[in-house]
């Protein structure tokens, strides 16, 4: 696990981001046991923040871009052989086919 602290004018932000490791993935193979998901969480821990989510998938190392889906809680990005899922308990829209606005 990782906590980073952002400090504005406004208030404290703590992002904590950890990898979720399936059973038999702790060998260091690169990207045969790649991690399955990356957990993020984002908590004001004083005044208030406002945070801009930006999602822009490049898989294929950049050659595909993905078509974006938003879905119940999560935005699909499905374009060659890779499916990513943003999925958070906020509501999140698309603007500009690049991202949740």
């Amino acid at each position: 696990m990782l906590d980073t602290v952002w400090t504005t004018e406004s208030g404290t932000l703590v992002v904590t981001d950890a990898l979720a490791l399936g059973k038999h993935e702790r060998g260091h193979e690169f990207g045969r046991w790649s991690p399955a998901c990356l957990l993020r969480q984002l908590r004001c821990t004083g005044g208030s923040v406002s945070v801009d989510v930006e999602f822009s998938p490049r898989p294929e190392f950049g050659l595909i871009h993905p078509r974006l889906t938003p879905r119940l809680g999560a935005v699909v990005a499905d374009g060659g052989a890779t499916v990513l899922v943003l999925s958070t308990q906020v509501e999140l829209g698309l603007r500009g086919g690049t991202g949740p606005g």
